[in-house]
């Protein structure tokens, strides 16, 4: 099994345009290449990015909530043991 690169995508991945946007967006936030380069690998372009943003916004705030209720709840859990 190969390693997958999520720091670029082949237009022909199968990917849709904004699934390689949110790559995109991820891979600015590791701030590891230049902004032109990681449009370039992605096959993404800023107005792409400025289109799909809320959507990665969103996506993001959701799985912080689905991760944060669980271990806030073990954090309960825990007092009420105590």
């Amino acid at each position: 099994m190969s390693a997958v690169n999520l720091r670029s995508t082949e237009p022909d991945s199968g990917l849709s345009r904004q699934h390689r946007a949110w790559i995109a967006l991820y891979s600015l936030e590791l701030n590891e290449q230049t902004c032109a380069n990681i449009l370039q690998l992605n096959q993404v372009t800023e107005e792409d990015l400025t289109v799909f943003r809320p959507s990665w916004l969103k996506m993001r705030r959701s799985s912080a909530n689905a991760v944060a209720k669980p271990r806030q709840q073990a954090l309960d859990a825990d007092d009420e043991a105590e």
